[in-house]
């Protein structure tokens, strides 16, 4: 049995080539924007005075 339809699998971390690798990076930059401003937001409501 020479052939067989067996593939490996990609670990995660691992990039296939540069696009998945530029998505990759352009969407943890979102997340962590989306993060932040979240976390502003947060801050900003907590610091006004409450009536």
């Amino acid at each position: 049995m020479d052939k067989d339809n067996v593939i490996s699998l990609k670990q995660p971390g691992q990039f296939e080539d540069h696009l998945t690798q530029l998505l990759r990076h352009g969407a943890q930059a979102l997340i962590a924007q989306a993060v932040e401003a979240e976390f502003a937001s947060f801050l900003a409501v907590q610091a006004a005075p409450s009536t």
